[in-house]
């Protein structure tokens, strides 16, 4: 059975350092061990920015959160190198595995997914207001 994941990215191929700052996702299918295809889909929201104000950090967040899980509603897990507790979190409410790794190669972090060998993260989530 082949399932989607996502993977956080800022040119198509490196994983990215942070979901709020990526440009992309690339796309793969994987079942039995292995990926079997991969496309790139473009944020169309801008990402995250630094903000004048709490309210307006909040504000942005809401929205940006809202774009990427649209984006990747279909897809059953999501990698990327780091992200902010509250995105973890509204990923997991709409049933989205959120997957914190130190693997940079998009491809090479699916494949170790894929086969169930993907290490933990050695870093927590973000927890800074202004990124």
């Amino acid at each position: 059975m082949s399932v989607k994941i996502a993977v956080a990215s800022d040119n198509g191929a490196d994983v990215s350092a942070h979901l709020g700052r990526c440009a992309s996702f690339v796309i793969f299918d994987v079942g039995n061990g292995a990926v079997t295809s991969q496309t790139v889909r473009q944020r169309s929201d801008g990402g995250c920015r630094a903000h004048e104000s709490s309210l307006a950090h909040d504000a942005h967040h809401a929205r940006t959160h809202a774009c990427i899980i649209d984006l990747i509603k279909d897809c059953k897990a999501l990698l990327c190198g780091g992200m902010g507790p509250a995105a973890f979190e509204q990923l997991e409410s709409f049933g989205i595995r959120p997957i914190l790794t130190d693997e940079t190669d998009a491809r090479a972090a699916a494949a170790m997914f894929a086969k169930g060998e993907l290490p933990p993260s050695r870093r927590g989530l973000c927890k800074a207001r202004k990124h």
